[in-house]
């Protein structure tokens, strides 16, 4: 296999795996969505370890399968992220942060120095 073709089935593994990320991502499984990410590490770590095509030898079909890839990939993390801000808000309604509070915090009215205003001169 040449080094060509080694890397455009690497690519469509890529390929599979954003898919299966895709579709993880749509119907929120974690556990799926998990060992998608790590299959697309382990294909990924695979690109690392071939020689890559020089600039002169990528055709342009292939120019826009990279271009897709990388934009599936921006797609892909920014929905992680609004993914990620939807769970942390769920995750704080659930189980609200503790605040400055502190255990000898204001109470009653008093300031937010508390008792301490008595002993200064």
């Amino acid at each position: 296999m040449t080094n060509q073709a080694a890397f455009e089935a690497l690519l469509s593994g890529v390929e599979a795996q954003l898919d299966a990320i895709a579709q993880a991502l749509g119907g929120q499984d974690p556990d799926q969505l998990e060992a998608a990410a790590q299959a697309l590490r382990d294909v990924t770590l695979k690109l690392t370890q071939i020689p890559l095509p020089s600039a002169q030898d990528v055709s342009p079909a292939l120019s826009q399968r990279l271009q897709a890839i990388s934009a599936r990939l921006a797609v892909l993390r920014e929905s992680l992220q609004r993914l990620a801000v939807h769970a942390e808000r769920a995750v704080t309604t659930l189980l609200p942060r503790a605040g400055d509070a502190a255990t000898y915090g204001k109470s009653l009215g008093r300031g937010p120095a508390g008792l301490a205003n008595a002993y200064k001169s």
